[in-house]
């Protein structure tokens, strides 16, 4: 038999940087493949809008990490707290005020992951103040936390099911316009937007019965996963 008087020497303490972001990867892929499938969808979305924002490499590693472990915080919930349609039987208001919180606290064990875990716990906060932990408004809230807020919608928007990948990205479009200024930042809606439009999408046609049309790239394919892949091959991203 071992000692029983021997420390055992914490996880948190036994990691480097990487082996503590792959050792949290791991866990959230064995909890739940489709939460870290949208935390890298997530966290390319991040990439792109930091680099717009000219965010120092620091900062985008920070960014990067926060956003593909955003959602870490579901992993404390118990089992059938979400169904398998997305669907929580805690509420959307719950969940959105508690899994944050929760994400961060995960990551307090991790001195190098403060920053991190900073941007997980705020990135429910909203440019009009209407956000939780805090109700932080405008530039109260870390360039960080309102990038992956907006990448984090960018994604949820663009993976659901459409009929059409033209009509889901004016859909994307649009959405994203009304609630800038009121959940977004209006500057980085506009960044996204123009992005948005550059990569993927010809040109902005005004049709009589919508209020705008986007019109694919004629080497666009009419799944979402083109978007994601282009992301990374156009921005070197993951």
């Amino acid at each position: 038999m071992g000692d029983a008087s021997k420390t055992i020497t914490p996880i948190w303490e036994r990691l480097s940087d990487c082996d503590t972001i792959e050792y949290l990867v791991n866990a959230m892929r064995r909890h739940d493949p489709a939460l870290l499938e949208h935390g890298i969808r997530t966290a390319s979305y991040s990439r792109v809008l930091g680099r717009l924002e000219n965010l120092t490499n620091n900062d985008l590693e920070d960014l990067y990490h926060a956003a593909l472990l955003h959602d870490i915080g579901k992993m404390s919930l118990p089992n059938g707290v979400i169904l398998q349609n997305g669907i929580s039987i805690i509420g959307d208001y719950l969940m959105t005020e508690c899994t944050p919180r929760a994400g961060a606290d995960m990551l307090r064990p991790w001195p190098e992951l403060q920053n991190v875990a900073t941007l997980i716990a705020l990135h429910h906060e909203r440019w009009d103040g209407m956000g939780f932990p805090f109700g932080l408004r405008g530039r109260q809230i870390p360039m960080g936390a309102r990038i992956l807020s907006l990448a984090d919608t960018v994604d949820q928007l663009l993976t659901q099911k459409s009929d059409s990948l033209s009509a889901q990205a004016t859909a994307v479009v649009r959405i994203l316009r009304t609630l800038s200024r009121s959940r977004f930042d209006p500057k980085l809606v506009n960044l996204f937007i123009e992005w948005f439009q550059d990569v993927f999408l010809e040109t902005l046609v005004n049709y009589p019965w919508r209020e705008d049309g986007l019109v694919l790239k004629s080497d666009s394919t009419s799944t979402v996963d083109n978007i994601f892949e282009s992301a990374k091959l156009i921005h070197g991203i993951m």
